[in-house]
């Protein structure tokens, strides 16, 4: 608007002036995009993100049956946040709940995974390969790359770490290959 004797054509309030306003104007801008594009991405579903199926049943998660005690210094059982039985054999192991892994409406997880032969100050990013195969329909996923390492005191040490995104929910088996000995095991992913 122009006002009598005033030399803006437009009220200040509408018209950002200065390289801070433009760019909060096109934040603002973006922001309101993202908020537009996680609707429609939403939308499709209902609650259920974008690309992923119904929720999971008939299962069958791999279950710690077997008690494996891993080589000294590791303890007996997992603590600290990791709750239920070692799984596994002194070449690769992970911890898994007594009632199975379930990752419920989680499509990005973290996974864990310990050696005898590793050493986390020799090997900073392990060489270990974790993949996982959907069971119930078809689908694949990796994990991200490179690994890393996690120190875990309770667990007397360094676990392998690799984070890994799944594209569905559903029934997936993942595993998980180290300095030649592999490990698999069958995880839920998504609501019950």
């Amino acid at each position: 608007m122009r006002r009598a004797g005033s030399r803006y054509t437009r009220s200040r309030w509408l018209a950002p002036r200065g390289r801070k306003s433009a760019l909060a104007a096109a934040a603002a801008a973006i922001a309101a995009l993202a908020a537009v594009g996680a609707v429609i991405g939403l939308a499709s579903d209902g609650d259920t993100p974008a690309g992923a199926s119904a929720a999971v049943t008939d299962c069958p998660v791999t279950t710690p049956t077997q008690a494996f005690a891993p080589p000294v210094p590791y303890p007996d059982e997992p603590a600290g946040g990791f709750e239920g039985r070692w799984f596994g054999g002194a070449g690769l192991w992970t911890a898994l709940p007594l009632n199975g892994m379930r990752w419920g409406e989680i499509l990005s997880n973290k996974t864990f995974w310990w050696s005898a032969q590793f050493d986390a100050r020799a090997e900073p990013n392990p060489a270990i390969v974790v993949t996982a195969r959907r069971l119930d329909a078809p689908g694949s996923a990796a994990g991200q790359a490179p690994a890393t390492h996690a120190f875990v005191p309770r667990l007397a040490g360094a676990a392998m770490l690799v984070g890994l995104d799944i594209p569905q929910y559903g029934c997936w088996q993942l595993r998980a290959e180290y300095r030649g000995h592999s490990l698999e095991y069958v995880v839920e992913v998504g609501p019950r």
